[in-house]
């Protein structure tokens, strides 16, 4: 693998910066709805071992591209079910960046 580069490292940064603030410019707003009405009866199932790999390859992946449209397009050709996955493992992680800037912890 790769090292990824510290420029797409940033730029994916911005993007949660700017997703925990309610602008998501990777993903169409009906997909989100979309992917995020779905249940997951156990977060522990959405990222057990094989999904998990699966989903950090996917992410690496979206993260690898060096441009927002060379982003989008990457995404675009991404399987419904990849695509999907992709959109919520993202959430998870702008629910982190959002934790992590809170002053308020439980």
């Amino acid at each position: 693998m790769t090292p990824i580069e510290d420029k797409n490292l940033d730029q994916i940064e911005y993007l949660l910066q700017l997703s925990s603030q309610g602008h998501h410019f990777l993903f169409e707003k009906q997909d989100i709805v979309k992917a995020l009405k779905k249940s997951v009866d156990d977060e522990k199932d959405f990222f057990d071992f094989d999904n998990k790999n699966r989903i950090q390859n996917l992410l690496l992946r979206v993260i690898e591209k060096d441009s927002f449209s060379e982003k989008q397009c990457f995404l675009e050709t991404l399987q419904p079910e990849d695509y999907e996955l992709v959109i919520r493992a993202y959430f998870h992680l702008v629910d982190n960046t959002i934790l992590q800037k809170s002053n308020l912890k439980h």
